[in-house]
């Protein structure tokens, strides 16, 4: 499988297909370092004609909205890869794989830029004002308060994951989970 990039203006966009298996090894090191928000096409779309991500868009409220705490907050959630170690990777890959958070649709990635950085709640800061009692991704979940505008994000990232046929046994479930 091989990356497709395609650079444009502010902010850069890089279109990458990766195969499913292959998105620890291919994806990660583009977003180690970094600061994002993780979104689906659908959403991208309408976050691009808005001009911000919104911290609360309109009917995303979900159950476990009231439990989250950057939600909570007023913020959009995002993914801090800046600070941390592999062990905290692996912790916080497993409690949300972020790669790949839906199975039913390739990820988008909002990179933020240098000034977005500076304004982040970063996870340490939540804990320190009593996220251990809210839901919160451990080591990478961080918080930007508000809505973020676009003008903040300095790169886009599309991801078309390449993902096996479904197996017999995943078939037969997907039979039996659609509507009639």
């Amino acid at each position: 499988m091989t990356n497709k990039e395609v650079a444009t203006s502010s902010p850069s966009l890089s279109h990458l297909v990766i195969a499913q298996e292959a998105l620890h090894h291919r994806l990660l090191p583009v977003l180690r370092g970094r600061v994002f928000h993780v979104t689906t096409p659908s959403a991208y779309r309408s976050i691009s004609e808005q001009g911000v991500i919104l911290a609360h868009p309109p009917g995303s409220v979900e159950q476990w909205d009231y439990d989250a705490y950057f939600r909570s907050a007023n913020c959009v959630s995002l993914c801090d890869l800046r600070s941390l170690d592999d062990e905290q990777l692996k912790t916080a890959l497993a409690a949300y794989y972020f790669l790949a958070p839906r199975h039913d649709s390739d990820p988008v990635f909002l990179v933020l830029g240098p000034d977005a950085e500076a304004q982040v709640i970063t996870y340490d800061d939540a804990i320190s004002q009593g996220a251990r009692k809210k839901m919160i991704v451990p080591f990478i979940e961080a918080g930007f308060e508000g809505d973020l505008d676009l003008d903040l994000i300095e790169q886009v990232v599309t991801v078309e994951v390449v993902r096996p046929p479904p197996g017999p046994h995943f078939q037969a479930l997907l039979k039996y989970g659609r509507r009639p």
